[in-house]
């Protein structure tokens, strides 16, 4: 009698330890499934004698592509206007509580040269449940009339935004 002849080897036994062993692998494998790291929030601050108000949702999606978007709107000041876009790169830190992200601009009111620019958003989480010690600031990356320099941070004055 060989060693796969029916009378010693039951195909059953030998599927029943492989088909635990993945049921094991998909259960503990869900269980340790997180989700990505990401950023988000909406929030004020005062802008150059205007208010700044920022949504944003920047997930962090490590090689696959990172998205989100942002909407950001200016009111009275030196500088009103409003724009947004999508993300298209993000970072995310855990362990600081601070993330950047940089957006692509898909509309722009009333600097319509910016439209195609990226600009580079930096958060940090205060920690706190609110918006004690949350900061933002920016930089824009390739709009010349704008420069290159980091603007910020801005306290944030209200809302709350988060690192997680």
């Amino acid at each position: 009698m060989g060693y796969f002849e029916p009378e010693v080897c039951d195909m059953r036994k030998l599927m029943k330890p492989f088909a635990m062993a993945l049921l094991a692998v998909g259960i503990v494998g869900g269980a340790v499934a997180q989700s990505h790291p990401k950023a988000n929030g909406t929030v004020a601050f005062d802008f150059f004698g205007g208010v700044a108000n920022v949504s944003f949702n920047a997930h962090d999606m490590g090689m696959t592509g990172d998205k989100g978007w942002m909407d950001w709107m200016t009111v009275g000041g030196m500088y009103p206007h409003a724009f947004g876009g999508m993300v298209v790169n993000a970072e995310v830190n855990l362990l600081t509580k601070e993330a950047f992200f940089d957006v692509l601009v898909t509309y722009s009111n009333p600097y319509p040269f910016a439209v195609g620019g990226i600009i580079r958003v930096s958060v940090k989480d205060g920690g706190t449940p609110g918006r004690n010690g949350d900061m933002l600031g920016y930089q824009w990356l390739n709009v010349p009339p704008f420069g290159n320099g980091f603007i910020g941070p801005f306290p944030i004055k209200s809302g709350n935004l988060t690192v997680h």
